[in-house]
């Protein structure tokens, strides 16, 4: 499910829900799925697309960000069944954070051959968990401070502004702020007499690590007493961690209540740095609205005529609008090249490792997990020319198509008084721009033998 918030909004009256080619207006928070994919590192003052889900360059220079604001959860708890219930009752394992905390506890009893509703009616296993997540946010940019950058700057200056390679290079919208999550999970496992010796036991451990997030220090004699009954106990200590600064890793391990002590102290220390944590949330602003971005490009005219601009909140909806449009078509665009680079690379190791035998030899398909399609070489190899040619074919007419569309609406003028489905060739070249669907030679790339022609 997406959720979007709209913080403010250049129309007055009405909130529109609109499709992906609609105009976005002002600042909007996203906290969906699209933010899940850790391969992709979302900055402050880096730009992005909400239509096509990309983050593009980063176009800022000095960025200044403010002090934000930090939530802190520090528990104990005991493992049982009712508290399994209230986990699934409210469907909070659903949640990203709790469904952590829950596949670590099932891992962990998976690996000691049970599992967590086995764990739960075992009167003779007591389990405690540990969790201490510090959610930041408010961490913003301080746009007064923080300037474009002058390469970027460059596109807007001047005569040329020239606002698609800016859009194309810089994204219609930039991060505004980062809201982040750090997580730190400790799962205890030991050996209990029934409820009342495992209570027994977290309380004493509570008491034991009572104020290490202020003091790590604790005396030896009650260390002594807590490990003698640990080791009676045979307590084992799991340790899990989302979202923590590398360079703390370390220190974060336990063996025993002292360490254990240690660890639970340094987990915060380790999750304080604004720069650090999973990003569970951004804010993003349109350029249009970033006050440098509109001194850069200045007065929009037409040959001195003042009569043709339309109101400046209408100027930023064209704007905005018309960036996104460009957005999408580089996104296809890359794409094709990029499958294109695919095929050519997948042939040629077809023929580097296989050469002249590809016509004894059947590949997997990486996609079949009953490994029950497998391609000859040699079909393979063709399959490959033939969507390899198809693809390039695709980007020369989309390039082409792209170059008669742009033509028309590569002025700051054009791009401030009109949408581009205004423009006839830029209508066309929307109606090519369904991103193709995937390329069914691609399901054997790049090549695994899997047998030999008998």
């Amino acid at each position: 499910m997406i959720t979007i918030k709209f913080i403010k909004s250049i129309t007055v009256g009405c909130l529109l829900i609109m499709s992906a080619n609609s105009v976005y207006a002002g600042v909007m928070s996203i906290t969906d799925s699209r933010l899940n994919d850790i391969t992709v590192t979302p900055n402050v003052g880096r730009g992005y697309s909400p239509s096509t889900n990309t983050f593009q360059s980063v176009c800022m220079d000095n960025i200044e960000v403010m002090k934000g604001s930090s939530d802190l959860e520090y528990t104990y708890e005991t493992i049982d069944k009712s508290w399994l219930e209230s986990k699934m009752q409210s469907r909070s394992y659903d949640n990203a954070e709790n469904k952590t905390a829950l596949d670590m506890i099932n891992n962990t009893l998976k690996r000691n051959g049970t599992n967590i509703i086995s764990a739960v009616d075992d009167v003779k296993t007591g389990m405690i968990l540990v969790t201490i997540r510090l959610k930041k946010y408010y961490s913003a940019m301080n746009e007064s401070k923080s300037k474009i950058s002058a390469f970027a700057e460059n596109l807007l200056g001047g005569d040329k502004k020239d606002l698609i390679s800016f859009f194309n290079s810089c994204g219609p919208y930039y991060v505004r702020s980062i809201s982040r999550l750090s997580s730190y999970y400790a799962f205890l496992t030991f050996e209990s007499k029934g409820a009342t010796d495992t209570q027994n036991f977290k309380n004493l451990l509570e008491r034991s690590t009572q104020g290490v997030l202020v003091n790590s220090a604790g005396s030896s004699s009650s260390d002594d007493t807590f490990n003698r009954t640990a080791d009676n106990k045979n307590l084992k200590i799991y340790i899990s961690g989302i979202g923590l600064d590398s360079d703390a890793l370390e220190k974060l391990l336990a063996t025993d209540v002292a360490t254990f002590r240690e660890a639970i102290g340094h987990a915060l220390a380790s999750m304080k740095s604004s720069d650090v944590g999973r990003v569970i949330g951004i804010e993003i602003a349109p350029w249009t609205e970033n006050l440098g971005f509109q001194n850069s490009i200045g007065v929009i005219l037409n040959d001195g005529d003042f009569s043709a601009l339309d109101e400046p909140w209408l100027t930023k909806i064209y704007q905005e609008q018309n960036a996104e449009f460009i957005a999408q078509v580089n996104r296809v665009r890359k794409f094709l090249m990029a499958n294109y680079q695919r095929a050519l690379s997948c042939k040629s190791e077809l023929d580097l490792n296989w050469g002249d035998d590809l016509a004894k030899i059947y590949f997997k398909n990486l996609t079949d997990v009953k490994n029950e399609n497998q391609r000859l070489g040699t079909t393979l190899r063709q399959n490959l020319i033939i969507a390899s040619d198809n693809l390039k074919k695709k980007h020369e007419e989309l390039v082409y198509a792209t170059k008669l569309c742009f033509k028309k609406i590569a002025t700051t003028y054009a791009m401030s008084t009109q949408f581009y489905y205004q423009v006839p060739d830029c209508r066309k070249l929307e109606e090519s721009l369904a991103a193709p669907s995937n390329v069914e030679v691609f399901n054997y790339c790049m090549p695994v033998f899997h047998s030999s022609v008998k």
